[in-house]
């Protein structure tokens, strides 16, 4: 990655947002290549809800001071206006396999810091919409002795970018191939970070390594672990003794104590209209196990029957250190609710246990302590 400082990165975007033209000469279609066409239709499809959050993104960055804070900064002025908004911290691990240059595996490791902002999209029926905040978004695709095409392309990508996972996926899948060409025209080699599956890895989370950890850490301590995903993971489900249910009526059929939500933010009202929750027992815990957030909190309380009990929890670690060991990771939970019954207490301790016994250490904090630090 190119490194610029955070002064550097606010007076690039108080440029972009001062001294862009007033009036661009509009071009008609047959001016530009289709690859360009395409990123364009791509760009115009924001809704209005990333184009509002745009808009305040740019009016708060134009009356501000430099700072090397600008994410929390933004994170902090943004619930401050109403959103719910969170710093996200990303780390992963990529392997890139051999090549005539190189006759080893290379191993490269990645962090990255982005703004999550959760809204209620009007034109989408209130539905809860994640969209991602990208302060430095072109120089993300940036390579070297860039063709006069990739060239236009770069300068059409905004500094500041916000939008839904979606449109960051399609603008990813069309930005690297074309990268890809413009450097094979040059000669030259494109670098492991400027391909798609690293700069998605960078803002797209992808659950199912952590699943399948903790179906491993479940089954190692004698628990009865049941499965269930819209895509087929039976497979995988076999090696890891793991009953799996492609129908999810199969698996309440078995009237799980428990029920793990290993889903992104974004899909968690997806996946409760999907799950047949009048066929679950009374006494059913639901944890969600990826995040401590208060959006999401609420969200399941406005969804799930309120005889059900509910967990909030994150193990807050990444891959690398997942790859081996949990062993003095932290793990975050609130238990939002829970029923007096003594059955109940237990299974929620139970749950806890299994976290406790791998040797995280366990924190209990509220969803709105959680923000709050989130935020800084």
């Amino acid at each position: 990655m190119g490194s610029i400082t955070e002064e550097q990165l606010i007076q690039k975007v108080i440029d972009y947002v001062e001294l862009r033209p007033a009036s661009p000469k509009p071009l008609s279609p047959n001016d530009h290549p289709p690859c360009l066409i395409t990123l364009l239709q791509i760009l115009g499809r924001a809704t209005k809800a990333e184009v509002d959050v745009r808009e305040k993104i740019l009016m708060y960055v134009r009356d501000m001071e430099p700072t090397n804070l600008i994410k929390n900064w933004l994170v902090t002025t943004l619930k401050m206006d109403g959103y719910e908004a969170s710093l996200c911290k990303t780390s992963w691990v990529s392997n890139f396999g051999r090549s005539k240059c190189c006759s080893k595996v290379m191993e490269f490791t990645g962090h990255y810091e982005y703004v999550e902002v959760m809204v209620r999209d009007i034109e989408n029926g209130e539905k809860a919409t994640r969209l991602i905040l990208d302060m430095d978004f072109r120089s993300q695709f940036e390579v070297a002795r860039a063709s006069a095409t990739y060239k236009e392309l770069t300068n059409a990508i905004p500094s500041v970018f916000v939008g839904t996972e979606e449109r960051l996926k399609e603008i990813i899948s069309l930005l690297c191939p074309a990268a890809k060409r413009s450097l094979r025209e040059s000669r030259l080699h494109i670098p492991p970070w400027r391909k798609a599956t690293y700069m998605k890895a960078k803002r797209i989370m992808k659950g199912f390594p952590h699943q399948q950890l903790l179906a491993k850490t479940l089954v190692n301590q004698a628990h009865t672990v049941l499965a269930h995903s819209r895509s087929d993971h039976s497979h995988t489900a076999k090696t890891l003794s793991v009953s799996f249910f492609s129908d999810p009526h199969d698996l309440c059929e078995e009237h799980p104590e428990v029920i793990l939500l290993c889903n992104s933010i974004i899909s968690t009202q997806r996946v409760l209209s999907f799950l047949p929750l009048h066929q679950f027992k009374r006494s059913t815990l639901f944890v969600v196990v990826l995040t401590v957030k208060e959006f999401t909190k609420d969200l399941l309380l406005d969804l799930l029957p309120a005889y059900c009990d509910l967990i909030c929890a994150h193990p807050m670690f990444g891959p690398q250190s997942t790859r081996y060991s949990w062993r003095e990771c932290i793990f975050v939970y609130e238990n939002v609710r829970i029923g007096d019954e003594e059955s109940r207490i237990s299974w929620c301790e139970k749950f806890l246990n299994v976290f406790a016994r791998e040797g995280l250490e366990m924190v209990e904090m509220s969803c709105t302590e959680h923000d709050k630090h989130a935020a800084g």
